[in-house]
């Protein structure tokens, strides 16, 4: 009787123990309103991935430092290939902003009697933005519009 006492004992522990350590804990930090405003400078490469047939960004550096930016950006597209990005900060969209396309690119050249022009696409190319931030939770979602299509979600990026 000793024993079976005992073995109910050892799996009752063991079940305890075991429902415990396996809780899950969702680790979010709350939203922090920065005493300072940040510039965040973000290098990225975008590359067109031949096997999937779409293109990828990935960061390549990211600097924060305090301050804040001067001069709005343009929010026209001039060209039909562009990126579009929307920052949120606290789940809200607080910034939207255009660059042209890194891997579509015009070159124009002398030909017999004026300049003529090319269109390009490359398979890599590196890039940067800059933004303003005011909380530690901003997120940036990029978007590509190639030929005045429908936006394509690229990436979404944690600040």
């Amino acid at each position: 009787m000793q024993v079976i006492h005992n073995i109910f004992y050892l799996l009752f522990t063991g079940m305890l123990i075991g429902t415990v350590s396996c809780k899950s804990v969702k680790n979010t930090a709350p939203s922090v309103r920065l005493d300072k405003p940040e510039i965040i400078f973000l290098v990225m490469n975008m590359s067109n991935d031949t096997i999937l047939k779409k293109n990828t960004i990935r960061i390549v550096e990211k600097i924060k430092t305090e301050g804040t930016i001067k001069v709005n950006e343009q929010n026209i597209a001039e060209t039909p290939n562009y990126l579009s990005f929307e920052m949120y900060e606290q789940g809200k969209l607080v910034h939207t902003f255009v660059r042209e396309h890194p891997l579509y690119k015009r070159v124009e050249y002398p030909g017999d009697t004026s300049y003529e022009s090319k269109e390009l696409k490359l398979d890599t190319a590196d890039f940067f933005v800059r933004l303003q931030s005011n909380t530690s939770d901003g997120k940036l979602i990029i978007y590509e519009i190639t030929n005045n299509t429908e936006k394509n979600i690229l990436t979404s990026i944690q600040l």
